[in-house]
């Protein structure tokens, strides 16, 4: 059985079964370890439970060494994004920054959202004490997968496309 194939993900990713085992092949540049060049070969009981219980809390979950964990990376080479980095993208897309500053910004909760994008980057400007990095690389939010000391990245879209399926 197929649950992706790589001709329909910016990944390259390909995923399959053959009964026994879930076969995931990858770009390399997803991939992080030692035997991920070749692929990971996942037992089917065991990707199929973790993916289950990751879909009915979408939260990090693991499963008999088998782990599945949102992370936050840059996108040019999936280093993660070091705490307390911000960037005028993050700043836009992210509810927990604008929870954060809403208690800090007077009149920020009664502004749209364009404007209180620009009050977050007018207060990081003029509050340099804080630690904050001018790096303007693009970031996004990315599912990994972890097994036997081996890594693979998905981004969000295509891990939630794959694992669809799942669902109740």
């Amino acid at each position: 059985m197929s649950y992706i194939r790589s001709t329909s993900n910016p990944e390259g990713l390909y995923v399959y079964s053959d009964g026994e085992f879930v076969n995931i092949h990858i770009d390399p540049a997803f991939a992080r370890g030692p035997d991920v060049k070749h692929g990971l070969r996942i037992p089917q009981e065991v990707f199929d439970t973790a993916c289950k219980k990751w879909h009915k809390t979408w939260s990090d979950t693991e499963h008999e060494g088998f782990s599945i964990e949102e992370v936050h990376v840059f996108e040019d080479d999936l280093t993660p994004v070091p705490e307390g980095f911000l960037n005028q993208d993050m700043l836009r897309e992210s509810k927990e920054r604008f929870e954060y500053y809403g208690e800090r910004i007077p009149g920020f909760m009664e502004a749209d959202w364009a404007q209180k994008a620009d009050m977050i980057c007018d207060f990081v400007e003029t509050n340099p004490e804080q630690e904050y990095r001018s790096d303007m690389r693009g970031t996004r939010f990315a599912q990994k997968l972890s097994w036997q000391g081996n890594e693979l990245f998905l981004w969000q879209v295509t891990w939630r496309y794959m694992t669809s399926r799942f669902s109740d």
